[in-house]
């Protein structure tokens, strides 16, 4: 029971990570991934945004400066970048518990007036 609970704990984080990273990818461009692990883009104000694996977190920088941790209990990450959009797929694991889920993220789309 311990361990549905905190699959289920998992989720929601990742989930909630999945929205945020959705909502600023979609005002965003230029995207980059060096290694599978790494994801870099320019926002919408010329910002650039890095994406990383560190140990078991998964962290955000802005212009090279500083870093927030963004997800814990992170087992893999991989960004997969297409011409449309981006791919982020990753695995949380915390004790015996588990969680794998990836969203496809599709660039902002402009329509002519």
């Amino acid at each position: 029971m311990q361990q549905v609970q905190e699959a289920k704990r998992l989720e929601v984080e990742a989930r909630s990570f999945f929205m945020y990273v959705e909502e600023e990818l979609r005002r965003s461009d230029r995207f980059e991934t060096p290694t599978r692990y790494v994801l870099c883009f320019r926002d919408d104000a010329g910002g650039t945004i890095m994406y990383w694996m560190t140990g078991n977190r998964l962290c955000r920088q802005v212009n090279g400066t500083g870093y927030v941790v963004m997800l814990q209990y992170v087992s893999r990450v991989e960004f997969t970048v297409f011409p449309n959009g981006c791919q982020v797929y990753i695995e949380l694991t915390k004790g015996g518990a588990s969680w794998k889920g990836e969203v496809f993220i599709a660039k902002r789309v402009e329509l002519a007036a």
